[in-house]
């Protein structure tokens, strides 16, 4: 019998499409555990997928356990795992989700940036 897996997602809690993506996403009905993490709560998480090559300021992370998902690779694991929600479903094509991420992190720095929100980066002390 295989173990259940923890999906970690981390994104940014100030940003209010990411917010309401990941709660609207709805994994937990599709894959049972998920830990949703706001990244700026968490420097030490931060730092640890930083040295991994993940910056999160560049866009949200999904650790499955056994693989990690990062930009447009993580929305199109989270549409994947949350295939049931048929809003998602032009989200769950991997081609349409690389090409359109970078406009949609652009948006999201682009609101961020209106509503005086710093980089979630700019938030942690050098080490």
């Amino acid at each position: 019998m295989t173990e259940p897996r923890t999906f970690r997602i981390l994104y940014d809690g100030d940003c209010p499409f990411c917010q309401s993506y990941v709660t609207f996403a709805n994994l937990r009905k599709a894959v049972g555990e998920v830990e949703l993490i706001d990244a700026r709560e968490r420097p030490d998480l931060i730092l640890h997928y930083e040295a991994l090559g993940y910056l999160i300021d560049e866009g949200m992370i999904v650790d499955a356990g056994d693989e990690i998902y990062y930009k447009g690779d993580a929305v199109w694991a989270i549409n994947t795992l949350a295939s049931t929600n048929p809003a998602l479903k032009l989200m769950g094509n991997r081609r349409f989700v690389k090409l359109s991420y970078p406009f949609l992190r652009g948006l999201r720095n682009g609101v961020n940036r209106l509503r005086g929100v710093r980089s979630i980066r700019s938030g942690i002390p050098e080490s």
